[in-house]
């Protein structure tokens, strides 16, 4: 017998950051039920009140596997594993224990952005009006949004542990572009209500989702480092700036509700669709330019047939699009992320052609 009751707080009761955080009990879970003037003073929520053991919950490893987004691993991946495959095809001298600690402090930041970010927008209330936003484990009772964040932080911290020993093993202008990576991971996700919300998202997404991840793990694992393996993380990074600015796009009208003043908030909606189009239609020159500049082989060429008829059928799915709410909108994010899963793909094949 499910065991309910129901609790109305407003955000100037003293109460209020506890029962949202799910800091106040450890039998109790407060599920949000109903949020209203979101992310303002007045903001009041209706708090569902379930006892933890009756919540029905997935095995851990379905849990974690949730929230740490371990199905959107590519974007870290994706350039880690093209910058390990340039450097052996091109006969280049790897520390493979310092390439493996490099890819474990990669999995950790990975993991602790994504969930310090599931922690931030349950505050901020994206999660809580996006029933399709996050993870949804907080929302759904799993994990209390206070022990997200510990998790977050945790992970953040053996990552920069991990990463701080590579880093130090390297001159001291690197030790310089470690702490800006990390300075813009702490701005993106953990500083007041991250840069994200500042228009600044899709910026920091293409450094550390491209130039910083690929010139970063190429230097830790043979501390090598040339204009082309900064250039190999352009692609990467600009199809990781992509599916944030896709992921704004989706929740364009709940993000202005908000206050939240996103890239496509302060565009507004014509001009970010234009702008989305622009970056579908160039997708196939950046890949050109990957091959032509890094790949240097004469038939990757051919990755351009299937890359460029995928990107030409989402600009058409996009062009119609008449509002954030069309239909061509949900899923945005999810379709650039499989053009950045594809990217990843044809660059990788492509490398090994060289071999």
């Amino acid at each position: 017998m499910n065991t309910q009751q129901f609790v109305t707080l407003k955000k100037t009761d003293k109460n209020f950051k506890s029962y949202l955080e799910g800091s106040f009990s450890h039998e109790l879970r407060a599920l949000p039920e109903l949020s209203l003037n979101v992310n303002t003073a007045r903001e009041q929520v209706t708090f569902r009140l379930q006892k933890t053991e009756e919540i029905k919950k997935p095995n851990l490893l379905i849990l974690l596997f949730k929230l740490f987004r371990i199905d959107w691993l590519s974007l870290s991946l994706g350039p880690v594993l093209a910058t390990y495959s340039y450097l052996f095809v091109n006969d280049l001298s790897i520390d493979h224990s310092s390439a493996y600690l490099a890819l474990i402090a990669v999995i950790f930041f990975h993991s602790a952005v994504f969930a310090i970010n599931d922690y931030k927008d349950h505050v901020t209330g994206v999660d809580r009006l996006q029933l399709t936003g996050g993870s949804q484990v907080i929302q759904k009772g799993w994990i209390a949004a206070y022990n997200v964040r510990r998790l977050g932080i945790l992970l953040f911290i053996l990552g920069s542990l991990i990463g701080g020993y590579l880093i130090l093993q390297q001159p001291i202008f690197l030790v310089a572009v470690g702490v800006l990576t990390s300075l813009s991971v702490l701005g993106y996700s953990f500083y007041g209500q991250g840069l994200k919300y500042l228009g600044f998202g899709e910026v920091i997404a293409f450094f550390c989702f491209g130039p910083l991840l690929t010139y970063g793990f190429s230097r830790a694992a043979s501390h090598f480092h040339s204009l082309e393996i900064v250039g190999l993380g352009i692609g990467f990074g600009y199809f990781a700036a992509m599916i944030l600015l896709a992921r704004q796009m989706e929740n364009i009208a709940s993000d202005a509700k908000l206050g939240i003043k996103s890239l496509t908030v302060r565009l507004g909606f014509d001009k970010a669709k234009k702008l989305i189009e622009y970056t579908l239609v160039l997708s196939p020159f950046v890949l050109f330019l990957t091959l032509h500049f890094i790949v240097k082989a004469n038939l990757s060429y051919f990755a351009l047939l299937p890359f460029s008829y995928f990107s030409i059928k989402l600009y058409l799915n996009f062009r119609s699009v008449s509002s954030s709410f069309s239909s061509g909108v949900e899923g945005l994010r999810l379709k650039i992320a499989d053009l950045h899963v594809i990217y990843s793909t044809l660059v990788l094949f492509s490398l090994w052609l060289q071999s």
